[in-house]
């Protein structure tokens, strides 16, 4: 039976419960070992009611008396039906793991800073490009904070919530954030509302670009040209006056 398990792929295992040598007991066992999910049905014609349940407890699927064969064919058919199925959700779940993987590599290592919190502002996760953006050393010092209290202006949250309810989505909305040493820095906030399926808020996912050097150049360049405006003014003032 291991050469067997070896060398192909079965669909189904009907075992004969007494055997010289061997049983449906050791030829479970040498399933389970191998870590195969093969549909085992065993077959006796003097099994006791005792040794049924050990066998089930054991693993087997279903088991048959001799005396009552007609039942074969509907317990192969359902068999092969369940261990489908059994299948299809192990695959259905390794590409659900394989997604997570992958989504969480994502949020690990995507230079943006990435924030999941309550509709309150409390923060449930944060990616390290977050938590170094904030200006903290490690995960664990951010969560349970509020992203409420990181606003210079605290009234930007009122607004923010004003239009995330709107369409459960903002995006391009710009705030000053304070950082623990007393600097401040310019961000540019998205936020989606997350719903469960009767539509109440799970939670909020947001993101966060920093636009502290853009922010600055166009100050910058407002500041320029107020001064070419004013000189500008000047020249026209003086050439009135001569």
């Amino acid at each position: 039976m291991r050469a067997a398990l070896g060398k192909l792929t079965w669909d189904i295992v009907i075992s004969d419960y007494s055997l010289p040598s061997f049983n449906s007991l050791a030829a479970l066992s040498f399933l389970k070992e191998r870590g195969l999910d093969i549909p085992f049905i065993a077959v006796s014609g003097t099994m006791s009611e005792e040794t049924a349940v050990a066998m089930m407890k054991a693993g087997a699927h279903d088991y048959l008396n001799k005396g009552n064969l007609t039942r074969l064919v509907p317990a192969i058919d359902r068999e092969l039906a369940q261990a489908n199925i059994r299948r299809e959700r192990r695959q259905t779940e390794a590409a659900l793991a394989r997604s997570e993987r992958a989504h969480r590599t994502l949020f690990e290592n995507v230079p943006v800073g990435l924030f999941r919190t309550t509709a309150e502002g409390t923060i449930l996760d944060v990616n390290p490009a977050m938590i170094k953006m904030l200006g903290y050393q490690d995960r664990e010092s951010l969560l349970n904070a509020s992203m409420v209290d990181f606003y210079v202006d605290r009234t930007v949250d009122e607004r923010l919530r004003t239009e995330v309810e709107k369409g459960d989505t903002i995006s391009d909305f710009e705030a000053e954030f304070h950082l623990p040493d007393g600097t401040t820095f310019w961000a540019r906030e998205h936020i989606h509302v997350v719903r469960n399926e009767i539509g109440s808020p799970l939670f909020y996912e947001g993101s966060l670009i920093d636009i502290t050097v853009s922010r600055r150049v166009e100050e910058e360049i407002r500041q320029r040209l107020s001064e070419l405006e004013v000189l500008y003014q000047s020249g026209v003032a003086l050439s009135h006056i001569v």
